[in-house]
């Protein structure tokens, strides 16, 4: 594989929480305008869906992390796999990450013989390198089939979910740069769309009602399920902006601010919390690069 990577090694990963429902119902940015205009705008600039394109930012001028998966195995000098063992209705475990044909493949399937014994068995791994503020893209298929789904992120190795630890985000948030939960969605216009969310400030004591936002549900212009698409974060000291294809879906300084810690970047086939499939159901996420750019 094709990697670049620079600065200082630092360890630490946590489980992620779901956002509380009421809060995301309650906050979610504009979805009239996610629903109605992204897909525009993204199908506008499809051209810009390339292996080489970046997203426009001029203050980000060296390409500090790229991996391409051009290889036969996972890099595992720059990648961890991530939360090995058990998670919501089944485990991760390192078979589900396999690298062949210039792609990384995250599958999610029933294993019988499975590390942990029988059960569903998905995909996740993050980078050993945490990285503070830049550029992070990558570029995918996203998993076409109900239940799992298909998530970029980072997260901070200090916990996000505690308040008095996160102080609203400063020190530690996760981000989802993107979550694509649609596949199996009933209404046709939650279909082949995306939703980015900033989480923050904790869930043991939410005194400041910041604990999550959804800035919206973003339709894309193209098939997420059977064509590359890159999602991108640009992580400044202001504020995050988010990117689809190249085009700003949504920014926001959601909470006390940005985060001002180094997160880990991470990249999940993520399990649900039932699995009531049968077992030869199994289902994927493609991956053909990430790459990170920073001053």
């Amino acid at each position: 594989a094709h990697f670049i990577h620079s600065g200082t090694h630092q360890n630490g990963a946590h489980g992620r929480r779901q956002a509380n429902n009421g809060h995301r119902n309650n906050i979610i940015l504009d979805l009239q305008r996610a629903l109605n205009n992204i897909e525009q705008i993204v199908h506008i600039d499809l051209v810009c869906n390339s292996r080489n394109h970046i997203a426009g930012q001029t203050n980000i001028q060296q390409l500090v992390f790229f991996d391409d998966f051009d290889g036969d195995t996972l890099n595992t000098d720059v990648w961890k796999h991530r939360g090995v063992g058990a998670r919501r209705c089944g485990f991760n475990a390192e078979s589900q990450a396999e690298v062949r044909d210039g792609n990384l493949y995250l599958t999610a399937e029933y294993l019988e013989d499975g590390k942990f014994g029988a059960g569903w068995y998905s995909g996740m791994i993050s980078l050993k390198q945490d990285y503070l503020r830049g550029y992070f893209e990558i570029r995918c298929k996203c998993n076409k089939d109900k239940g799992f789904w298909s998530a970029f992120w980072i997260q901070s190795p200090s916990n996000p979910y505690d308040h008095n630890i996160s102080q609203g985000g400063i020190y530690g948030a996760e981000i989802d740069i993107f979550e694509a939960m649609s596949a199996d969605a009933k209404l046709p216009s939650s279909r082949n769309s995306v939703t980015q969310t900033i989480h923050c400030n904790g869930w043991d004591d939410d005194v400041e009602n910041i604990d999550s936002r959804t800035l919206g549900k973003f339709k894309v212009g193209n098939d997420i399920y059977n064509e590359y698409n890159t999602y991108g974060l640009e992580w400044t000291e202001d504020e995050y902006i988010f990117y689809i294809n190249g085009v700003e879906s949504a920014r926001s300084s959601f909470g006390n601010g940005v985060s001002t810690i180094p997160e880990e970047v991470i990249v999940s086939l993520e399990l649900p919390g039932s699995a009531d499939f049968e077992k030869d159901y199994s289902t994927q996420m493609v991956i053909d690069y990430v790459k990170i750019y920073q001053k």
